[in-house]
């Protein structure tokens, strides 16, 4: 969302005596409008569209008896309208004469794996990831043409989804005579 909501919650009312938000990149400062109004719950939101990037959001406040907070509160906010992207192996058209069949996919960002199938047989659980960036699978898939769905989403919400079709010929083909039954 580039118009972020921003909600503070305090335990005891307040009046909020300073926020704004810092872009890290650029040094551009938004200052947030204050009421002197003492309340346990404020909304602030940025009233315009913000740029992707990373901010810093400064927030101090004082009591019903004027008393500041002991020290400035900070905290990250990113606004990200970005997708991420992926890549998936095996690409479209493989063929695998063995098995297992090992399932990379590789993100642009970290992201969270919502779903995985193949031929919609739900695989997710199969894949592990040390960084939320790279995820791997080993698989051990029957003969077959298959056809890999995932999605997943980023932390701010976007979403990406890929798909590739794949070909498992891993067992030896295998020659009957059907006529005459014998000799």
């Amino acid at each position: 969302n580039h118009q972020p909501l921003i909600t503070v919650h305090f335990v005891a009312p307040a009046i909020i005596t300073y926020s704004r938000l810092v872009n890290r990149n650029t040094g551009f400062v938004l200052q947030f409008d204050m009421n002197n109004n003492l309340n346990k719950d404020f909304n602030l939101t940025a009233g315009q569209n913000l740029p992707d990037g990373e901010y810093t959001f400064q927030l101090n406040a004082k009591n019903q008896n004027n008393q500041l907070m002991n020290d400035l509160f900070t905290a990250t906010i990113v606004v990200d309208s970005v997708a991420p992207r992926v890549n998936i192996t095996p690409a479209g058209g493989a063929i695998f004469s063995s098995i297992p069949v090992n399932v990379f996919l590789s993100f642009s960002k970290e992201v969270n794996l919502d779903d995985a199938r193949i031929n919609l047989l739900n695989i997710k659980g199969n894949f592990s990831t040390t960084n939320k960036i790279n995820y791997t699978a080993s698989l051990n898939l029957s003969d077959g043409n298959k056809a890999l769905e995932v999605s997943a989403s980023d932390y701010a919400g976007n979403h990406v989804s890929a798909s590739s079709t794949f070909i498992v010929d891993a067992l030896p083909m295998k020659i009957s005579l059907s006529n005459p039954p014998f000799g």
